[in-house]
Order: C-alpha cells, then structure tokens, then sequence
C-alpha cells in the first residue's frame, strides 16, 4: 500500500506510516489501486495527444499527403496504446475514429495528386 499522507510505500499490515507518522488506516491506498489510477491517467493524456494529432493530421491531409500519413498513423499509435491501458476510455475511440480520417484524407490526396499528375483528371 502506499500512505494517504506522503504517498510512501508501506507494508499492507503497517498501522502508523514510518515516513510521516500518519495513523489513519482507512486512508491508506492499496498499490493496485494506485497503479490503476496512474494508468488511467496515462491513457487519458495519451489519447488527448491521438485527438490533437488526428485533427492535424485531417488538415495536413489536404495539404501535404506524406504529413496526413505521418501524423495521422502517430495519432492511431497513441490511440492505440491509450485504449490498451483504459478500454473504456472514450477519448481513445475518438483518437482513432480521427487518425483513420486523416489516413484516409491522406490517400485521397494522394490518388488526387498522382490522377492530376498523370493528365487523367483534369
């Protein structure tokens, strides 16, 4: 467990913290509990990063192709490794809903560019 006090760890039968004196046992956080709490907020900020990404991604697109592939495929990794430490995070589904967009956008582009290039659509 870890103390609710000064966030130490201590031994599951410990009653009075060894680091800060903190006494209040029912204020003790289990380790598993803290681990989960700090992956959660891990795969959030990940998959607050994937939708950022996404959505530049998306802009880049039209631009640039070559951007859309690179920003949009770090978007779906980040998504990805967002939904694998939370997966019911929501933020994670939008992460890659978005990179699959800008993909997408991406290979348009693309089709578009070598279309125009070639003299076949004009």
């Amino acid at each position: 467990m870890f103390c609710s006090k000064c966030g130490n760890p201590i031994d599951d039968n410990t009653v009075v913290c060894p680091f800060c004196g903190n006494s209040d046992e029912m204020n003790n956080i289990p380790e598993t509990d803290a681990a989960d709490e700090a992956d959660k907020k891990s795969a959030s900020g990940l998959s607050s990063a994937a939708i950022v990404l996404g959505i530049i991604g998306i802009i880049l697109a039209w631009l640039f192709a070559l951007l859309g592939y690179v920003f949009g495929g770090g978007a779906l990794a980040l998504a990805l490794v967002g939904k694998h430490k939370d997966d019911k995070n929501k933020k994670a589904r939008t992460g890659i809903v978005l990179s699959a967009i800008a993909i997408i956008c991406a290979a348009i582009n693309s089709v578009l560019g070598i279309l125009l290039m070639s003299g076949l659509f004009v």
